[in-house]
């Protein structure tokens, strides 16, 4: 049943893309995966396929749900390549494809993509597919359950999300179905813990959690020079001008979509290490790029002409920086968690090895054995 919403031939143009540029990604894994001469072949040859196969399952979805939107395939193909080549998806689908957030962004493309289905049609089967992979998103990462917020401004007014409500309500034995095919994903989660710790919970973190949300760390998310969106996937500043241009051409979707993104930015800001840790850029947001692309495009069909030639070349730009910085942190020019204003602007796409900052790495001889270094910024 799955396969009766694949793309038709009408969408042959945006999947061969997809391909082309998954090939692309096949090709980075390859090489950054053939340097470590202790892994098997085998092994090596299971993680591209693996790693390639989910992007691709990504991209697919990802045009599907804006064919759904009615999008031009110029802007769908725009997207593909912006997303894959402008973002830091294409970091964590290259190299620390070992993270969740590849497969996070897979799981809520998919739930985005049946939950339209499903508001245009009202087909039980979409509903269920839906259930299906919001439950799997959430087990995957339970914070990710956000991006059910949007369901409502999916319809065309608040009124309409009402009324299917209540035609959903009166139907028990599809609400049971629902939080069966629910209960058993989140099931494994509990039955893991339970196993780990001996205890039934879902939250398997201990002495962590929201320790900034009433004071979240919205400039630092968004535009810290540590590991702010926009300061390492700059393509994304594309959707602060398209919450204006939605607000006012599809006030409802617009307004909705705003709050959607306030709450998650602010649920992501609020976490006690805000900045996530090692990794490149803010990984977390990842997750949601395929609703932030949503948003982009859709105000991108309201642009005149002469704004859409400016917006391209600024996004040639802002791909152009993406892929520099990736290079710069893949070879320690930016720094994987200790970056910061000055620094920033002194390695400015720059590429050679002598703005390294692994060279001036100093080892303190007094906590040699607890392995703390410090970095002296020089």
């Amino acid at each position: 049943m799955l396969f009766r919403s694949f793309p038709s031939h009408d969408n042959v143009q945006c999947v061969c893309v997809s391909v082309c540029l998954c090939v692309c990604v096949c090709v980075c894994l390859c090489v950054s995966l053939s340097v470590c001469v202790s892994v098997c072949v085998l092994c090596v040859v299971c993680c591209v396929l693996c790693v390639v196969c989910y992007l691709l399952v990504g991209l697919i979805g990802l045009v599907m749900l804006l064919k759904d939107f009615l999008l031009s395939n110029l802007l769908i193909n725009l997207a593909i390549v912006g997303l894959v080549f402008g973002t830091n998806l294409t970091y964590y689908s290259s190299i620390e494809f070992t993270m969740s957030h590849l497969y996070t962004f897979v799981f809520c493309t998919w739930f985005l993509v049946f939950l339209k289905k499903w508001t245009d049609n009202n087909k039980a089967r979409d509903f269920y597919w839906t259930v299906f992979f919001f439950s799997f998103l959430v087990l995957i990462r339970p914070v990710d359950g956000l991006i059910l917020l949007i369901a409502p401004f999916f319809f065309n007014s608040f009124k309409a999300f009402l009324e299917r409500m209540k035609m959903l309500v009166k139907k028990p034995k599809m609400i049971l179905l629902s939080f069966l095919i629910f209960s058993c994903f989140i099931g494994i989660q509990f039955l893991s813990n339970y196993e780990q710790f001996g205890t039934i919970k879902l939250n398997g973190y201990t002495n962590e959690g929201f320790d900034y949300l009433f004071s979240p760390k919205f400039m630092e998310v968004l535009f810290g020079y540590r590991k702010g969106m926009f300061m390492y996937s700059p393509l994304m500043l594309l959707i602060i001008p398209a919450f204006l241009v939605l607000f006012i051409k599809r006030k409802y979707f617009g307004i909705g979509s705003i709050f959607v993104f306030v709450v998650i930015i602010w649920v992501t800001s609020s976490w006690w290490c805000w900045y996530y840790g090692g990794g490149f850029g803010m990984r977390p947001l990842i997750d949601f790029y395929a609703f932030f692309g949503l948003i982009i495009l859709l105000s991108f069909q309201y642009y005149s002409q002469i704004i859409r030639g400016i917006i391209v070349l600024f996004s040639i730009a802002f791909v152009y920086f993406s892929q520099v910085a990736e290079y710069q942190y893949v070879n320690n020019i930016f720094h994987w968690d200790q970056m910061n204003k000055h620094y920033y602007w002194h390695v400015f796409l720059k590429e050679d090895s002598r703005f390294s900052w692994y060279p001036h790495l100093q080892i303190d001889s007094e906590t040699l054995p607890k392995k703390q270094y410090i970095v002296t910024g020089k």
